[in-house]
């Protein structure tokens, strides 16, 4: 079985994800319904990591993959995938890379 990793970062912005949802919609079922949309999507990239798209415009050597209103940065690695972020499709892609902290980067 493929298995998956979430870095800090993506930890970090599944959690800003729930809260926001929760917040906006006052709802804790649909902050969670939300989470495990994004979680069975990881699931199925870790089971198959050759199905996102290419973003070296983004991250150099990275793959990206819609899921939702979301899109799902991961690494493909030997045993599955690295996720390494998740963003707002709405939010402009470069813009959220060119904004994270130094230490979030990659090189």
């Amino acid at each position: 079985m493929k298995r998956y990793v979430l870095t800090g970062s993506a930890k970090r912005d599944l959690d800003e994800i729930w809260i926001d949802i929760a917040e906006r919609s006052r709802s804790i079922e649909t902050a969670e319904r939300m989470l495990w949309l994004l979680y069975r999507k990881i699931l199925s990239l870790a089971k198959f990591s050759g199905t996102g798209r290419r973003c070296d415009d983004i991250d150099e050597g990275g793959r990206c993959a819609p899921a939702g209103n979301y899109i799902i940065y991961y690494r493909p690695t030997s045993s599955g995938i690295a996720v390494t972020h998740i963003f707002h499709g709405a939010r402009d892609q470069t813009k959220a890379w060119r904004n994270l902290p130094v230490k979030s980067k990659r090189k």
